[in-house]
């Protein structure tokens, strides 16, 4: 979904080949059983308008996710995890 966003140029943070508004956050993620339930909060993710890439590993229980701050919020991101299943998302430590 996001190759053909940045192909066709729907993203308006993709314009001229930059990302100028893109951040990352790190989350760790409890309540997933299985690949699929990895693959679930992906598809959710991906669904959401500013969501540029996720990645989401079922065996480490962590979600990298790459998002335009100006479309949607670090808070939206966590809480469209929450609200499914029985899923529960935090923003993970930074390691120094």
């Amino acid at each position: 979904m996001n190759f053909f966003k940045k192909i066709l140029g729907t993203n308006p943070s993709q314009h001229n080949g930059g990302r100028e508004a893109e951040e990352k956050i790190s989350l760790e993620i409890s309540g997933m059983s299985c690949d699929h339930c990895a693959s679930t909060i992906e598809h959710l993710l991906e669904k959401k308008k500013g969501i540029l890439s996720t990645m989401v590993s079922f065996p480490n229980r962590k979600g990298e996710i790459t998002y335009d701050p100006k479309q949607i919020s670090k808070e939206e991101i966590i809480q469209s995890i929450n609200q499914t299943a029985n899923y529960h998302a935090t923003e993970a430590e930074r390691q120094q």
